[in-house]
């Protein structure tokens, strides 16, 4: 069977995952999101066996993201003045040391309830400034074209780690206990750090160019409070997620004193809760059209409060596990609105959502539908090395699908796609070497000293021409570095042209003594011949191309190939030179024949 066509689908599904760095982060996010659900789980299940008290682990869940409130504005501004790995790197490195430091003081049993609490708000300073990052990081590891595949793919495994992550955890609950699941989480930050440190991007320093920090947030504010609709959809978004979304900071409660069960079901029932999510996350992708929209919402809402309703009176576990997968289904609020005012750094308008309704393309035709195209070129696929036919749905700028193959390419917008990586020095011809130059160099020479032959010299333009030539028929970056270049060069030229400078400019030069020795041309002054002393012996006079009419400068080298002498007239060289360089070298070189 022919795997193509599955390799393609993958391909395209995935696209986001050609890229290393890409691929380096998702591995890494994978490890440590895992990991710090584990975290979460063992936090809430510790505070609550410590205090058996609801009240605190309420004050638990308003420790570890009152920093994030206060602190999400401002980070935001900060993160886009700089470095984002080196940032990733210092949140990680902090998230390392909180899950260590949490671990210590609960496998040494010297934890207590004000410990868990300082250690939650350090954990949500720290990522009031990492959450944000991650998400903005996604931009710079991906091509424009597979930024919203990677947001899909980052949140695919946001929701997987939330589905594995607390069943893991209830499982080394019942079995090791709380410290397990922190040492695990502080190791699942070392793979981050590995990654981020393998991944190969410039280096970006800190920027303060542009309005201050508080300008800045200033207007972000005043922005969203203008737009009618993106004020609406945040206040409906802080109200259910602010008030009718943190009942699972009571789920301790609800596993040890409602369900009377252990920390296998507390686990279960956050499991629940992610699968659900990523459950409803899926179904919204295949909502109807534009019409739909605000009855999904509307119903959306309305499931989240049966279910939220029906967990909270049940005292059965299986009902109360389903009740909690409908709760997270239907709880998918998301927003999606289009800002085009807010500049970025460097003058450009960046935006990205890393939680946002997927758009169907039914609705673009009928609100835009002269703003939605179909657009087919031919491309050169700096990830896959290779010219593509790309075929592209757009909706103005916005790229909603690209399918790429080399099988139609035209071969003569393949060369000239081919031609232009090499002019720009990002494929290198392996066969294109001082051979192939000192060709051109004898080329240009002979049409300079013998214009009566009528031979053109090769310009900037001409060999442009004869990369384009040589890039002709293929398709791939690899199919042009092992591709012969002398035979497409010699083709440039007529036989008689051919036999022309191999007469009047040969590449070697047969002495008197019967040894040929290798002429190096220049784009200006003489020929060189280059020659061991040894191997001129027998040799007097001067040399001549060119039928007499071009001298050539002659290279004595020592035994050691390095140059000793440069001369014209090989007869005064013997007569006053060799005397002093033969009394010289023969010292340093006893075994060498010394005339």
């Amino acid at each position: 069977m022919d795997a193509t066509p599955w390799r393609d689908v993958l391909v395209t599904r995935f696209s986001a995952l050609r890229h290393r760095n890409f691929r380096l982060y998702v591995g890494g996010q994978i490890i440590s999101l895992t990991g710090t659900w584990m975290q979460t789980v063992a936090q809430g299940w510790l505070m609550h066996r410590l205090t058996d008290s609801a009240f605190w682990l309420g004050l638990l869940g308003f420790t570890q993201f009152l920093p994030v409130m206060l602190l999400s504005l401002w980070a935001g501004a900060v993160i886009d003045r700089m470095d984002k790995r080196r940032l990733l790197c210092l949140t990680q490195g902090a998230f390392l040391l909180q899950a260590t430091l949490l671990a210590l003081v609960v496998t040494t049993g010297v934890v207590r309830p004000w410990m868990v609490l300082a250690l939650a708000g350090v954990f949500g300073m720290v990522n009031a400034f990492d959450m944000p990052t991650r998400h903005s990081f996604v931009v710079e590891m991906t091509s424009r074209e597979d930024i919203g595949n990677a947001i899909a793919i980052n949140s695919a495994v946001f929701n997987s780690a939330r589905i594995v992550g607390p069943a893991v955890a209830g499982i080394l609950l019942a079995t090791v206990g709380e410290g397990g699941c922190f040492w695990l989480n502080a190791l699942s930050y070392v793979a981050v750090l590995v990654c981020l440190a393998r991944m190969d991007l410039p280096r970006r320093e800190f920027c303060r160019r542009g309005a201050s920090l508080g300008a800045g947030l200033a207007e972000g504010v005043r922005y969203a409070w203008r737009t009618r609709a993106l004020r609406n959809l945040l206040l409906l978004l802080g109200i259910t997620a602010g008030i009718g979304f943190q009942y699972q900071l009571l789920l301790p409660v609800y596993a040890r004193v409602v369900l009377h069960a252990g920390p296998k079901v507390y686990g279960l029932l956050l499991t629940a809760f992610g699968a659900g999510a990523l459950v409803g996350a899926l179904r919204l992708t295949g909502r109807p059209g534009r019409p739909g929209l605000r009855f999904n919402l509307m119903l959306g809402l309305g499931a989240c409060a049966v279910g939220l309703g029906v967990f909270a009176w049940s005292r059965l576990i299986p009902l109360s596990l389903v009740a909690g997968a409908l709760d997270a289904a239907e709880a998918t609020l998301l927003v999606a609105a289009e800002i085009s005012e807010v500049e970025g750094r460097g003058g450009e308008v960046n935006v990205l959502l890393s939680l946002a309704t997927a758009v169907d393309e039914v609705w673009l035709k009928e609100l835009f539908p002269a703003d939605y195209y179909e657009a087919r070129g031919v491309v050169y696929d700096e990830a896959a090395k290779r010219v593509v036919a790309r075929r592209e749905r757009r909706f103005r700028d916005l790229v909603l699908e690209a399918k790429g193959n080399s099988d139609d390419v035209p071969s003569s917008e393949a060369a000239a796609l081919l031609t232009a990586e090499v002019l720009a020095g990002r494929i290198q011809i392996e066969a294109w070497d001082e051979g192939v130059e000192q060709w051109i160099v004898r080329v240009n020479r002979l049409a300079e000293w013998f214009p009566e032959l009528e031979v053109n010299p090769l310009t900037e333009a001409d060999r442009a021409t004869l990369i384009e030539q040589i890039c002709y028929g293929e398709t791939s970056a690899r199919g042009v570095r092992e591709k012969p270049v002398m035979p497409i060069l010699r083709d440039w030229l007529t036989a008689e042209q051919l036999a022309v400078i191999d007469d009047y400019l040969p590449e070697r030069l047969t002495m008197a003594n019967g040894r040929r020795s290798r002429i190096t041309y220049h784009k200006e002054g003489p020929p060189v011949l280059s020659a061991r002393i040894q191997e001129l012996y027998g040799v007097e006079g001067r040399f001549t191309l060119g039928h007499g009419r071009v001298p050539v400068k002659i290279e004595v080298l020592a035994p050691n190939q390095r140059p000793i002498q440069v001369t014209d007239d090989l007869t005064s060289f013997w007569r006053d030179m060799y005397p002093g360089v033969k009394a010289e070298l023969s010292r340093r070189y006893p075994r060498h024949e010394w005339r």
